[in-house]
């Protein structure tokens, strides 16, 4: 070996000799009298204390403050969607209308018949309020059974919907900087559409509708909502072709997001607006569901239901007046179906 490497050798062995002799320094040996178990929680106890009292490093600082700033963001969407839904309750029931017996969907389908398998009821509902499949023997009778089941149905996964509609709002939309209309259109065309309008069920990651609704949310220009409008008016299609009532919908909703029609639920929400705003706002609480419906998307027309007084719910309630009215339906359909069955009999008998 030449001197040069061996000198160089002779270095790094005296170096790592040095390094070792400091780290055993640091380390006392323990006393044979002592019980080395005392010793060892001591010890633990200095080291914790010690990283208790040390700075945090720039690196942690700002993991920390992007956790608290996320843990912000996230209590707002809460808040913010929590303030919204009953107001999304009532916007959805006008669009969707009520049905308080369970019932099979029947459409037609390239030419025949097609009937759903599943039941449905409420606002187009397939479970109930504890999350269970709905069966043929399951009635909505009062007030609460109905909004605890749509609760459960916009926030309970299901093999239909693995990402319930709540959580695909609250993972691809601005909700924090959202109004209460606003979040109550976007649940509206959500719950029409399903939560797949809005995240990809797989992967959960946000749609391109979705990135044009959070662009134009978080940056209200003119052409972002261009941009938004175009692919929300889209969304008006069954079966490859496009629905003239879903069309219709759309455009009423629309209008809403525009600021054309106001809705609310509160008296209070209104109170504070000029009377030409106060003109276009519609109390979805206290007008028979189905005022929206079917107006072409045209304010005046929704205004002129509301003016003829039509539309005024007896009962202060459209939804409690919904299933009232359906459940007096459903008596007449058995009366009128059990007279008809003891005619038929009386008929047999002779």
């Amino acid at each position: 070996m030449s001197i040069k490497k061996r000198l160089l050798c002779g270095t790094i062995f005296a170096l790592g000799s040095i390094s070792m002799q400091k780290a055993n320094a640091k380390i006392p040996a323990l006393d044979a009298k002592k019980d080395s178990t005392e010793y060892v929680t001591k010890n633990l106890k200095d080291t914790t204390l010690n990283k208790q009292n040390a700075p945090l490093a720039p690196s942690t600082v700002q993991m920390s403050e992007i956790l608290n700033e996320d843990s912000l963001i996230l209590a707002k969407k809460e808040a913010n969607f929590a303030n919204a839904e009953k107001l999304m309750f009532y916007l959805i029931a006008n669009f969707e209308g009520f049905r308080s017996q369970a019932y099979r969907l029947s459409y037609k389908q390239r030419g025949r018949r097609v009937t759903e398998k599943f039941y449905t009821y409420n606002f187009g509902n397939t479970i109930t309020a504890d999350g269970d499949a709905v069966k043929s023997t399951d009635r909505i009778t009062n007030f609460d059974e109905s909004y605890n089941c749509y609760d459960a149905f916009i926030k309970t996964p299901t093999k239909q919907n693995p990402v319930p509609l709540k959580e695909a709002m609250m993972l691809s939309l601005p909700i924090d900087k959202m109004e209460d209309f606003e979040i109550a259109v976007m649940a509206e065309i959500g719950y029409n559409y399903g939560p797949g309008l809005f995240v990809n069920k797989k992967t959960k990651e946000p749609t391109q509708f979705a990135k044009l609704a959070s662009t134009y949310f978080n940056n209200k220009t003119p052409e972002n909502l261009e941009k938004f409008g175009k692919s929300f008016l889209a969304r008006c299609t069954a079966n490859h072709r496009v629905h003239p009532v879903l069309r219709d919908r759309r455009q009423v909703a629309f209008n809403i997001l525009k600021g054309k029609i106001i809705i609310y639920i509160d008296e209070n929400a209104i109170s504070h607006l000029p009377p030409e705003k106060q003109k276009i706002a519609v109390n979805l609480q206290t007008h028979i569901l189905g005022v929206l419906n079917g107006a072409q998307g045209n304010p005046e027309k929704i205004q002129q239901r509301l003016e003829s007084g039509a539309y005024i719910c007896e009962s202060g309630d459209s939804i409690q007046h919904a299933i009232e009215e359906d459940l007096i339906k459903s008596q007449k359909k058995k009366n009128i179906n059990l007279a008809m069955y003891k005619q038929y009999k009386a008929r047999r008998g002779k």
